[in-house]
C-alpha cells in the first residue's frame, strides 16, 4: 500500500513538472501543436476591423459594433483600402509565460499567419501590406460599454474620444511587408514581418522598455487587382476552437519568432 501511495504522488509531480514546462500559449488542450519552427510562438492580443464609414452598404456593417468581431473582412469594396484591419500581439506575455528574457532573445526572423474563412471569397487574389502603427489602439475585443455598444478603435479614433491622427490608423510607410491573401482558399497566408517586429526588439535594446503599437492590415492599393475583400478570423475566434467544424484547428492569428 505504501508502494502505491508513492507511486501515485511521483506520477502525479511528473505530470505537472510536464504540465507547467509547456508552453502556456501553446498547451494542446487549447490549441493544437503546430509543424512550423517557432521559438517564441504567440497567439494572444488585441484586434479591431475597421471600415471607412463611407463603406455605407458593406454587407457587413451590422457587427461593427458588436466589440465581439470573430471575423472581419480585409480588401476593396466601395474604395480600394477602404477594410483595414488593426492587431497588437502580447509578446511580452508571452515571453512571461515561456520563462524566457526580451532582452536575452536574438531576432532572426518573425512570421504573422492569417487564417482567411473558407466562407468567403474574393473574384481575385487580394495584395495586402502591412505597416507598424505609431500609436496605441484599443481593441474591439476588449472594449465594450455597459450599452453594449464597442468603445474600441474604429476608422475615426484609436480609442473612445481619442481620434486617429490620419484617419484610417498611424502608421510608418516603412518598414513593411506584403503578401497575397488567395482569391478561395482558405489556406492560412504565411507572411514574413521580420522587419516589421525588428523594430521593436532594437528600440528595446535601446530604451530598456517593451513598446509595441501593433500593425495595420490593407490592400495594396498599388497593385493593380480587381479583387474584394476576404473575411479574416480575429482573436475571437478562439471561441470557436471547441465546435466540431473547427476542432483542432487554430484560426486565431499566430506570430512565431525565431
Amino acid at each position: 500500500m505504501r508502494y502505491s501511495f508513492f507511486y501515485l504522488k511521483s506520477v502525479i509531480f511528473l505530470s505537472l513538472v510536464l504540465l507547467i514546462s509547456e508552453p502556456l500559449c501553446c498547451l494542446a488542450s487549447e490549441f493544437p501543436v503546430r509543424k512550423r519552427a517557432g521559438i517564441v510562438i504567440v497567439r494572444n492580443g488585441i484586434d479591431a476591423f475597421i471600415r471607412n464609414p463611407s463603406e455605407a452598404h458593406f454587407p457587413y456593417r451590422v457587427f461593427e459594433k458588436d466589440g465581439q468581431n470573430i471575423m472581419g473582412p480585409i480588401g476593396s469594396w466601395s474604395k480600394p483600402d477602404s477594410l483595414r484591419y488593426l492587431l497588437r500581439f502580447d509578446v511580452e506575455g508571452a515571453f512571461e509565460k515561456q520563462g524566457l528574457k526580451l532582452e536575452e532573445f536574438n531576432l532572426t526572423r518573425a512570421v504573422l499567419l492569417l487564417t482567411p474563412s473558407r466562407k468567403s471569397a474574393s473574384k481575385q487574389m487580394i495584395p495586402i501590406t502591412i505597416h507598424p502603427l505609431t500609436n496605441y489602439f484599443a481593441g474591439r475585443n476588449t472594449s465594450t460599454s455597459p450599452s453594449g455598444q464597442c468603445e474600441g478603435a474604429d476608422w475615426t479614433n484609436r480609442v473612445q474620444f481619442i481620434s486617429w491622427y490620419h484617419e484610417g490608423g498611424d502608421f510608418l510607410l516603412n518598414p513593411s511587408a506584403k503578401a497575397i491573401i488567395p482569391a478561395v482558399e482558405n489556406r492560412e497566408v504565411e507572411i514574413d514581418i521580420t522587419s516589421i517586429m525588428k523594430l521593436c526588439f532594437d528600440n528595446f535594446r535601446k530604451t530598456g522598455k517593451w513598446v509595441d503599437y501593433g500593425m495595420i492590415i490593407m490592400r495594396d492599393k498599388d497593385i493593380q487587382s480587381d479583387c474584394l475583400y476576404r473575411n479574416i478570423y480575429g482573436f475571437n475566434a478562439v471561441n470557436l476552437r471547441m465546435h466540431h467544424e473547427f476542432r483542432g484547428k487554430t484560426l486565431v492569428p499566430e506570430l512565431y519568432l525565431e
